[in-house]
């Protein structure tokens, strides 16, 4: 059920959140200079790099950061694909986090993943959420509803 809400919650974000980006990092306009202020930094960054098609090693092109840099998150979390890996960094400093705390963190991260990942290469698990007919004006409930007659239909053969 939170997987289902997740996605239509991503699939509500126009322009897959395009526009955000562009209007609070390159514009000049005062009011969203404004609206930047308010809205604090939030603790935890999560950047996916995206796959590469060569092995590549996460983290090592981007710049040292000086140890006495102001962070702009407590924690930061990049990942990509590389040579068909999942490779995850967390950046962290040791004056608000000890190193243990972090690696608990991650392995709890990875094994969530894991389980995601197993559950949504289920073939038992195919489900649909209303934006996967967003032409039809459905509800979750009205399509949860529709695939029981569907099933029902065609038998425990599926």
């Amino acid at each position: 059920a939170m997987l289902k809400a997740v996605k239509e919650q991503l699939r509500q974000v126009p322009n897959r959140g395009l526009t955000y980006g562009l209007l609070r990092y390159l514009t000049t306009h005062p009011e969203v200079d404004n609206q930047r202020l308010i809205h604090a930094a939030p603790d935890v960054a999560f950047n996916y790099l995206g796959q590469f098609t060569e092995v590549q090693e996460l983290g090592s092109s981007a710049p040292a950061r000086s140890p006495a840099s102001r962070r702009p998150h407590l924690i930061e979390v990049s990942g990509a694909v590389s040579a068909g890996r999942l490779s995850m960094v967390w950046e962290f400093s040791t004056l608000h986090h000890r190193r243990e705390t972090i690696e608990r963190k991650a392995a709890e991260f990875m094994e969530c993943l894991s389980d995601l990942i197993a559950h949504c290469r289920s073939p038992k698990q195919v489900q649909f959420t209303p934006s996967d007919f967003a032409q039809a004006g459905i509800t979750q409930n009205e399509l949860d509803k529709l695939v029981a007659v569907v099933d029902g239909l065609e038998g425990p053969a599926r």
